[in-house]
């Protein structure tokens, strides 16, 4: 809570310093398709920056994201559709606001980026129905609903070894039996 009291006061101080952005919307709810995929997310800000240029920023409160987050990010590629396809804005610039430091990354797509991130969509689609989609256990299990379920993240209570049997004629060596 002090964190985020904090976070927010430095945000606050800063905006006073700056000209008002035009906000179109914060919390833009969006439904993407993707080929027979259906992506849907919300965006935390949208802002036009002239005609039917826009900007999109995500607020992130952890450790501050870097710009190879933000160039690599599949997040912002797919907010960036969303802006095209949904919203028949373009995408101008894409941010990702450090809530920690009150700094913020630019990046931008190229249509090329654009479809690679499609390709990826519907290559993690056709995995899932496909059965293929291995865990791939981190930090974020902790906040997973299936983290019970898992069997990458179950926890084992006690391992049993083989047990070393001991026959009538006094060998051990369950070869020898």
């Amino acid at each position: 809570e002090q964190q985020g009291l904090r976070q927010l006061g430095a945000f606050l101080a800063q905006r006073e310093c700056e000209p008002v952005p035009d906000v179109l919307d914060t919390e833009r709810g969006f439904s993407l398709k993707i080929g027979e995929v259906t992506v849907t997310g919300r965006v935390d800000r949208l802002d036009r920056i002239a005609g039917e240029k826009a900007a999109i920023v995500d607020y992130k409160t952890g450790s501050a994201r870097d710009q190879k987050s933000a160039d690599e990010s599949l997040q912002l590629s797919l907010y960036a559709l969303a802006a095209r396809q949904q919203w028949r804005l373009i995408p101008e610039r894409l941010v990702f606001y450090n809530l920690e430091d009150n700094s913020e990354v630019r990046t931008q797509r190229t249509e090329e980026q654009l479809e690679s991130a499609r390709d990826k969509v519907l290559g993690v689609a056709q995995g899932i129905a496909a059965g293929e989609f291995a865990p791939r256990p981190g930090y974020h299990c902790g906040r997973c609903a299936f983290r019970d379920l898992c069997p990458q993240t179950e926890a084992r209570l006690y391992l049993i070894s083989p047990a070393v049997g001991v026959s009538g004629d006094g060998a051990t060596d369950p070869a020898q039996k």
